[in-house]
């Protein structure tokens, strides 16, 4: 069992952001714990000691979102100012985050999207239906839908022309600039 050194809880889980080590407990508590070499950040991204029945954890640059096992997001820390607005989304099962955008698809497989910047909508996103998996990039995310159709939405054009007419797609990945599709 892996734990900090002053608590001794099971550990669900481990992640890492730049400047912190977040332990997600079996009991459903979140602890961040400070990677000494990189010195504390100014952006509260580490407020999560009074989050509980929480089951999945993203740490980001500057931003930590929490999956609750009632399908509702926390968020903690300022990115550009600011924390997510996420206290509205419900129903979630899979929560996903990059450098420039935070998003979830909901059991009903619709999306809520938000850029990290302003907290506005990812326009295009709300029409989304059916959705099984996002991929993100810092400035687009792709929507892979239950038949095999990939969605794209965001401000990168080459990579929101990229995946128009692909067909067949069980899986998708995004990174900085690039999208990424596994055909059937």
């Amino acid at each position: 069992r892996l734990a900090p050194p002053a608590v001794k809880k099971p550990v669900r889980a481990i992640r890492r952001s730049s400047h912190y080590i977040y332990f997600l407990y079996q009991d459903g508590t979140v602890e961040a714990a400070l990677l000494t070499h990189t010195g504390h950040s100014a952006h509260g991204e580490n407020a999560v000691s009074h989050w509980q029945h929480v089951a999945e954890i993203i740490p980001g640059r500057h931003q930590t979102l929490a999956l609750c096992t009632d399908g509702t997001v926390l968020a903690a820390g300022r990115g550009y100012g600011q924390s997510y607005v996420v206290s509205g989304w419900r129903n979630v099962k899979q929560l996903y985050q990059s450098s420039g955008l935070a998003a979830a698809v909901t059991a009903s497989g619709s999306v809520y999207a938000l850029w990290a910047d302003t907290n506005e909508p990812v326009q295009g996103t709300e029409s989304w239906q059916g959705v099984t998996a996002l991929a993100l990039g810092d400035d687009f995310l792709l929507g892979l839908t239950g038949d095999g159709e990939v969605l794209a939405a965001g401000h990168n054009d080459s990579a929101l022309s990229a995946v128009k007419g692909w067909k067949n797609i069980v899986q998708v990945a995004a990174g900085e600039a690039h999208t990424l599709g596994l055909h059937a």
